[in-house]
């Protein structure tokens, strides 16, 4: 029997599910292009060694595939699947194409494995998708894919370059946990409606977010990037968490937009940080807004450094001593540090000089000399004519130690007030 339907000039003819399982089971093929398939078809527990075809078909009730071996291309392109799709702990040995392809009910691939490419470009999941514990060894395909209801990639494994360009998540909860990503993955110009869970997943090569959308919370709590990461462009409308999260390589931030940035800059490799003016400026006013007050100062520690190469050349004579003795009003230890090295450096001539005192007591003096610069905050004064002759190099340990405990000053406030620049 043929009927007649909407779908351009072709012509689908009916086919009971009876039918289908006979012809697999007696052939180990399916030739099922441009048909209705009746019923429910029930092809579990099945080694099919032939090429399985059902393009441009409805399957007007359940189907399960469930625990079925495909030995060679699957093509179900221009689908329907009006009912449940069960292709639970089902495994394709060869290419698995659901390019196009429309579930109206639960799409269910849990612990399925795709061991070569896997195309699911422009497929619409108009019910709950589950792909979790599944694992995909070559390439896996979701571009333009719109999944209109719970996303569930959890506990999944992806070996080699996984794309979601332009994909679409309308559902209120897409769960993305403890997943790893062994390839490049890419979710530009994605759009995620709902709240959004990356939780404890691993990204192992270039993970890029460009241009995406996230109008919900998103959570990266806890994974780990080891590639380069790009949010270039991205947008985050609601809370993005990053908290315990690791950057091993790149991170790029560029004209991002948020309003809270759940991260801590201890997370962020600096040295590969990429530098825009308005992309540290940005991430220094979200720690701040935070309460992260020692992440502002060290992300604004790091900006300076590297803004300094655009820094004309004159100017860099002031730049250098800004951030190398107080880290341009942030690092209060810095002081410290010098002082420490400045009385084991003056202590050295004391005791190579003629000035009648043991080792122990030029250590003694190089201290107090340079703690006598703090004038009347320490109560320290310090008899210059101890040096002799030398009383003008124990009077330049003097004022190093005023510029000293000044910047020391200058960096506590800051650091403690959050005032940066």
């Amino acid at each position: 029997m043929t009927l007649s339907i909407a779908n351009g000039a072709c012509v689908l003819r009916e086919v009971n599910a009876s039918d289908v399982l006979d012809n697999i089971k007696e052939s180990q093929r399916a030739e099922f292009d441009d048909c209705i398939i009746l019923g429910d078809l029930n092809i579990n527990v099945q080694n099919i060694g032939n090429l399985v075809h059902f393009n441009n078909t409805y399957f007007q009730n359940s189907v399960s595939f469930s625990s079925t071996i495909f030995n060679k291309e699957v093509y179900f392109e221009n689908t329907t699947f009006n009912g449940p799709a069960n292709f639970k702990n089902t495994t394709f040995n060869g290419p698995a194409n659901f390019k196009n392809t429309t579930f109206n009910g639960p799409a269910n691939f849990w612990d399925s494995k795709f061991n070569l490419k896997a195309t699911f470009w422009d497929s619409k999941f108009n019910r709950a998708a589950d792909f979790s514990y599944s694992k995909f060894n070559r390439i896996a395909i979701f571009d333009k894919s719109k999944f209109n209801d719970i996303v569930e990639i959890t506990c999944s494994e992806f070996d080699y370059t996984a794309t979601f360009k332009d994909a679409a998540f309308n559902g209120i909860t897409i769960n993305i946990w403890n997943t790893t990503f062994n390839g490049d993955v890419g979710f530009k110009n994605a759009t995620f409606n709902g709240d959004v869970g990356f939780e404890g997943s691993t990204f192992n090569k270039k993970a890029t977010f460009e241009d995406a959308i996230f109008n919900k919370v998103i959570d990266f709590s806890n994974a780990i990037f080891s590639g380069s990461t790009s949010f270039r462009r991205s947008r985050f409308k609601d809370d993005a968490i990053f908290e315990n999260a690791i950057f091993k390589d790149g991170l790029d931030l560029t004209r991002t937009k948020y309003e809270k940035f759940y991260i801590s800059w201890s997370s962020i490799k600096p040295d590969k940080f990429l530098y825009t003016a308005t992309t540290y400026l940005l991430l220094i006013k979200n720690f701040k807004n935070l309460g992260l007050f020692d992440d502002a100062n060290d992300c604004y520690y790091q900006y300076r450094k590297a803004h300094l190469s655009q820094v004309w050349w004159p100017y860099q004579i002031f730049e250098y001593p800004a951030l190398y003795l107080y880290g341009y009003g942030v690092k209060p230890l810095f002081p410290i540090y010098w002082a420490v090295f400045l009385i084991g450096f003056f202590w050295l001539i004391y005791s190579a000089l003629d000035l009648g005192m043991t080792s122990m007591d030029s250590l003694k003096f190089s201290i107090i000399v340079l703690l006598s610069g703090a004038g009347p905050f320490l109560s320290i004064s310090s008899n210059l004519k101890k040096a002799g002759k030398y009383k003008n190099l124990a009077l330049a340990e003097k004022i190093l130690g005023s510029i000293l405990f000044a910047l020391f000053l200058i960096a506590l406030s800051k650091t403690i007030t959050g005032e940066i620049a």
